[in-house]
């Protein structure tokens, strides 16, 4: 299955703070979008890509990747998501990673990934910082992998909280501290993760 953020509706949200006459014409691409006018919107868009808005570039991209307004074309949504990533679109960072991770309309280049998923979780993506976790894990890294589940945690994922309480207890990547754990079962608990209250009740510090 391919592995896609939240780019189009997360996206959505942060349009209506543009401040320019571009935000006009982007409002009008989300409007489509939500109309199902798929056509309408990839070209709004694509004009406002074009004029260099990295959320339109970032949308466009979406849209080619999975179909919407026009056939799949890889390429071309490499190419969109390529420009936003450039100008620092954390989304598009990741996507791009992930897309040369799958080899998704590209040769496969893990190093390429790598890049872009630490360019996407230096600005606090917590996709992207989920995914580096991932990827040190797979190569029994514990210590980085530690590191960016503690940066997901911090930033409120509630699966990542858990694991770092996970990471506590065993000392996996990080000095064993019970204390520590049960913190952060607690944060996971409160957070909404469905495991961690069981936890706490198997270590006898809560009913």
């Amino acid at each position: 299955m391919k592995q896609r953020s939240h780019i189009v509706f997360s996206l959505l949200i942060s349009l209506f703070w543009i401040s320019s006459g571009l935000a006009q014409s982007l409002d009008e691409g989300v409007a489509a979008y939500q109309h199902k006018d798929y056509a309408k919107a990839l070209r709004i868009f694509e004009a406002a890509g074009l004029n260099g808005n990295a959320e339109a570039q970032h949308n466009a991209g979406y849209m080619y990747r999975v179909g919407e307004g026009t056939k799949e074309d890889l390429a071309k949504a490499m190419a969109w998501y390529a420009r936003a990533a450039e100008r620092g679109f954390a989304p598009s960072q990741f996507n791009l990673g992930v897309m040369y991770g799958e080899g998704e309309g590209v040769k496969a280049d893990p190093e390429a990934a790598l890049t872009w998923f630490r360019k996407s979780a230096a600005q606090g993506y917590v996709d992207a910082q989920l995914k580096l976790a991932e990827i040190a894990l797979a190569n029994d890294n514990k210590k980085e992998a530690f590191f960016w589940y503690k940066k997901a945690a911090d930033n409120g994922d509630a699966n990542a909280i858990f694991n770092v309480a996970s990471f506590y207890y065993k000392g996996f990547g990080v000095a064993k501290d019970q204390a520590k754990a049960v913190e952060y079962y607690r944060k996971a608990r409160d957070a909404g993760q469905p495991g961690a209250a069981s936890i706490l009740k198997q270590l006898g510090v809560e009913n």
